[in-house]
């Protein structure tokens, strides 16, 4: 190749690339997250009143004006039956998450309006309030949040269960369906919670949601993060619904380059 054509299609490549990082970041912000909690003010001496005036419902005006501290992106699972919010922590480790929130003011958005603004704090905190209490409960593993009607008192409550599960309630969302599951012990068996599963992936394929020549960032998106992938460059990424009944169903997904190249999806390990 010349020295001219090589430059040419260096030329050529580089363009490329910035039209695509530019197209890149055109979408991202046309679809900004929908749940973002801001840690905001320190709390330090006070008992934390200015944390937390009424919020005015679809208040958009005053959203920080920093980036979030997380968004829907960090979240592994959610469960609305008790409000717990368990973080990913190869997104985020859990001791960068609660050293920025311990201890602060939090304002939560959704769909880019504020619900609530509160105070966020361990649970062994010997501070007591009445404000919204974002309680950061430190499970190595997955730590998780909750946001109450206050810290004590008889009438605590989880808040926001329900506006919250309309952007994270997702029964596609595997890890969110094991985690209930989990968090229940058998409130809710686990063929019912199998069944929502397999009837929400079944709708994303036939709805093309699910498709060849997606990417696996975007299957994340919807069905969340895989429960085990290959080991080096072979073997497929997997998605399966582990029950004490051994009906497994499984979702199977061939991927290269980030993108997906076919996949199998079984409603049970005899298909």
């Amino acid at each position: 190749m010349s020295r001219k054509r090589r430059g040419s299609f260096l030329a050529t490549a580089v363009a490329f690339a910035l039209l695509s990082l530019i197209g890149a970041a055109i979408a991202d912000q046309a679809t900004p997250p929908r749940l973002m909690l801001w840690a905001t003010k320190p709390i330090g001496a006070t008992n934390g009143d200015h944390c937390g005036p009424a919020v005015e419902k679809n208040q958009s005006a005053n959203l920080p004006p920093a980036p979030p501290t997380l968004t829907e992106q960090d979240i592994e699972s959610w469960n609305p039956d008790n409000g717990r919010i368990r973080l990913w922590p190869a997104r985020r480790p859990a001791t960068d998450t609660m050293r920025l929130l311990r201890g602060h003011c939090f304002v939560l958005a959704l769909d880019g309006h504020v619900v609530e603004r509160g105070i966020a704090l361990d649970p062994e905190s010997a501070r007591m309030t009445g404000l919204p209490t974002l309680t950061l409960y430190r499970d190595q593993a997955a730590p998780y949040v909750q946001m109450t009607s206050g810290n004590h008192g008889l009438n605590v409550r989880v808040i926001h269960s329900a506006e919250i599960d309309t952007v994270l309630g997702n029964h596609a969302n595997l890890r969110q369906q094991l985690q209930r599951l989990t968090d229940n012990s058998g409130a809710e068996n686990s063929a019912s919670l199998r069944a929502k599963w397999v009837s929400s992936v079944r709708q994303l394929i036939e709805g093309k949601k699910i498709r060849e020549g997606m990417s696996l960032d975007d299957l994340r998106t919807l069905v969340g993060r895989e429960t085990s992938s290959p080991r080096g460059y072979s073997g497929p990424y997997t998605w399966q619904f582990y029950s004490t009944d051994h009906v497994n169903p499984r979702l199977a997904v061939d991927v290269r380059n980030n993108i997906i190249q076919s996949f199998v999806f079984k409603n049970s390990e005899r298909d």
